[in-house]
């Protein structure tokens, strides 16, 4: 009596399976068929196309290498020498002397707080 009732509940799930295959089978021919999504799908294509031919005019020898076994054609060659290493670096100025107050002026102080 348990292997019947598996069985049977093998068989409904088994059915609702095939069910929701077909649910989604049927959706996605409706949406094949709609002339307002293929347009927007095919604009969508031709945004991602125009993108990836904008990146790939910004790159050195363009999308007209691609079949040299870059993805946008081979690797530039190096035009310049290396940069020469950075100078050596110097002691630091050392800061000025404190010059001593012209005569007739107080050096500025902080003004005294009186306590409360």
């Amino acid at each position: 009596m348990a292997r019947r009732k598996k069985a049977a509940a093998e068989q409904e799930l088994d059915g609702l399976a095939e069910d929701w295959v077909a649910l989604w089978q049927s959706e996605i021919a409706g949406l094949m068929a709609d002339p307002e999504l293929a347009a927007a799908w095919g604009a969508m294509a031709a945004m991602g196309n125009a993108w990836l031919n904008a990146l790939a005019g910004g790159l050195p020898g363009g999308a007209a290498g691609a079949a040299s076994g870059f993805p946008f054609g081979p690797p530039p060659a190096a035009s310049a020498p290396p940069p020469s290493p950075p100078p050596s670096p110097q002691a630091a100025p050392q800061p000025a002397a404190r010059r001593a107050p012209r005569p007739g002026r107080q050096p500025a102080t902080a003004p005294a707080h009186e306590p409360a």
